[in-house]
């Protein structure tokens, strides 16, 4: 805020006769907007030009007496309030056969927007228009554009639902995109590295002592439920690390103000931002996972095709680490968002070692902490989910051992559907929270 108001200084310093603000209200308290509307107009009193860009068209509606309204660098409107402020429908129309002739009807009815072949948007004075522009020579669109309810201010759609749908998926896209402009695909090639190392130490060790059946038969099972080990780790780290700044970095920032002062609700921030991280880390995740058992096959010339169901269980670690990282991050700010998500993890990772020393010292009040550990990141679930689908290639002297039985016993059906509705709940609970907070 501080160099927000800084900056308007330097552009009003020495007097200008003419005046560009870009967003200049953006990170800004409500106070400090109203002194930033109060200059505005002040200078406005005394004759200088003001060209203001801004996506919140309340501030536009408060000072601006002419109007212009961009789409894609087109000037799409211009006037005075008045004449903008009347809401007509717009809608989207395709012409079997555009002809001159045709137009010339159309422009008798609506006035077109823009063209664009076979394709124009035209507004019309009233919904009763409609079926006379189709008689024109066209068809009516399956999309319909949206225009700002000056009421409500929530978008007024003359046409399917899609338009939920369409601004999720751009706020995904754009996540995707800003992921790459980090150069987060940089990390992503030294975890392959690492999954092909680990399985190459591995052969090492194991041709240590070459002719010995038994060490030969374990060794790349071992290496293939440790490599996935290593694959939810990265996994995890991955959404963790995307999700910590999905929100909240782009709040501290000021960068989500452009997409909040749109016709966009809250939610579909929220679920695009989710889909967004998620999809850059799942693929991720399950390339690390395909590269594992390519490096099994080549390495050790062992093949594990029963166990895919196991690494589709690995591709939900991400999914649990990432939607709840995403829910602290409707809130906190970016550090404390970090601090959160790695305080749940190791709350998660406490659960196995606590169990363990529990059983082996008989200590009933680690193994009480245990059970309840589970319950609040139910990661061991998922845990002993993975290792029931591997079980195929775990040694039968390891599944005869009662010790290994106490502690990776497989989840039942309901601890599984528990797992679900944990991140459905989190991930609602993301939604409500950033549709309270105050941006």
């Amino acid at each position: 805020g501080m160099q927000q108001r800084l900056g308007i200084a330097q552009a009003i310093l020495h007097d200008p006769d003419l005046i560009i603000l870009d967003e200049p209200t953006s990170a800004l308290d409500p106070l400090g907007r109203r002194d930033v509307r109060d200059l505005i107009l002040h200078l406005k009193s005394r004759g200088k030009t003001v060209f203001l860009n801004s996506h919140l068209l309340s501030e536009v509606e408060m000072v601006c007496d002419e109007v212009a309204i961009l789409r894609a660098g087109q000037v799409q409107r211009q006037g005075n309030l008045e004449s903008l402020l009347q809401v007509h429908p717009v809608v989207d129309v395709e012409l079997r056969a555009p002809s001159a002739q045709v137009m010339q009807a159309v422009r008798s009815v609506a006035t077109v927007l823009s063209e664009n072949g076979m394709r124009f948007t035209a507004e019309v004075q009233r919904e009763e228009d409609i079926p006379a522009l189709a008689r024109c020579g066209g068809r009516g669109g399956t999309d319909a554009l949206c225009t700002p309810s000056r009421e409500s201010g929530r978008p007024v759609c003359a046409g399917s639902g899609g338009g939920a749908v369409r601004a999720i998926y751009l706020i995904a896209s754009l996540t995707l995109k800003e992921t790459m402009r980090r150069r987060l695909w940089v990390a992503s090639l030294l975890a392959s590295l690492a999954v092909v190392g680990f399985v190459f130490v591995a052969k090492l060790g194991a041709s240590v002592r070459a002719h010995d059946p038994i060490v030969q038969s374990v060794v790349p099972r071992i290496t293939l439920i440790l490599g996935l080990d290593v694959v939810k780790f990265f996994g995890s780290v991955m959404a963790m690390t995307l999700a910590s700044g999905a929100i909240a970095l782009e709040v501290e920032r000021g960068m989500l103000y452009a997409i909040l002062y749109k016709p966009v609700y809250r939610y579909q921030v929220v679920l695009g931002k989710w889909i967004g991280v998620l999809a850059f880390a799942l693929v991720n995740t399950l390339f690390w996972t395909v590269l594992l058992y390519i490096s099994v096959r080549l390495m050790m010339n062992r093949v594990y095709l029963e166990t895919w169901r196991a690494p589709l269980v690995v591709l939900l670690y991400p999914v649990l680490f990432g939607t709840l990282t995403l829910f602290f991050s409707t809130f906190a700010s970016m550090g404390l968002t970090i601090a959160l998500s790695i305080i749940s993890a190791g709350v998660a990772w406490s659960e196995k070692p606590m169990r363990e020393f529990g059983i082996v010292f008989d200590i009933d009040t680690l193994l009480n902490v245990a059970n309840n550990v589970r319950w609040i990141v139910p990661m061991n679930h998922l845990r002993r989910w993975v290792l029931e689908e591997m079980m195929v290639v775990v040694p039968e002297r390891m599944l005869a051992s009662q010790r290994f039985q106490a502690f990776e016993s497989p989840p039942s059906g309901w601890e599984i559907g528990y797992v679900f509705g944990y991140i459905a709940v989190v991930l609602a609970l993301a939604v409500l929270v950033f549709g309270k907070r105050d941006v």
